[in-house]
Parts: structure tokens; C-alpha cells; sequence
């Protein structure tokens, strides 16, 4: 694909889209893909070393710069989801879209 081609294609150019459960799985992998296709993605997740490990790959492939933001959605402090809501308006100005993904089984 040319490089006229590839700019075409990139449907979430200029975007800011919020993954949760962005560690691992659907939500890594999720990430990536609208990394590929533009967007600025905002890895949220538990465990910061997973986190920084799907920013290493969105960084070795070129793509617009990620944001990691460890943050347990289980913690139920109301207080702490006006601080990263507060972060995320502070830092990117707006969302374009979620993917709200995290989730514990058992």
C-alpha cells in the first residue's frame, strides 16, 4: 500500500479513544487497532507494567502516541473517577470514543 493509500485509511485520524482493560487481551488488542487506524488511544488498566508493555508496541510500530493510565475500576471512590475524568479533559480536551472492556471473572 502506498503511503497516499495508507494516509487515506486512517479512519480515526486526529481521534482520542479511551480503551478500558487495555492490558491484555480484547482491550490490547482493541488498542492497537485504533492506534492503526490514527486515533490517540488512552490505555487504561490495573496493571501498569501490561499497560506500558501495549504502549512499547503502539511506540515500535510508529503509531500516534498512546497514553497509560493504571486505574482500578473496582475501587468505588467516586472521588478517584472525578480525578481521571478531570485528567483526561486536562490532558486530551474531549473522548471521541470508549471501549469500556475491563472486567474480572469469578
Amino acid at each position: 500500500m502506498s503511503q497516499a493509500a495508507a494516509a487515506k485509511s486512517l479512519k480515526l485520524k486526529d481521534r482520542v479513544i479511551l480503551v478500558t482493560g487495555a492490558s491484555y487481551g480484547i482491550g490490547a488488542h482493541a488498542a492497537l487497532a485504533y492506534a492503526r487506524e490514527g486515533a490517540t488511544v488512552i490505555l487504561l488498566g490495573r496493571t501498569q507494567d501490561m499497560l506500558e508493555t501495549v504502549y512499547d508496541r503502539i511506540e515500535e510500530e510508529g503509531l500516534p502516541q498512546a497514553a497509560v493510565l493504571p486505574f482500578d475500576l473496582g475501587c468505588n471512590d467516586e472521588e478517584k473517577f472525578i480525578e481521571l475524568a478531570d485528567l483526561i479533559a486536562r490532558e486530551f480536551g474531549h473522548l471521541d470514543g470508549a471501549l469500556l472492556n475491563a472486567g474480572v471473572l469469578g
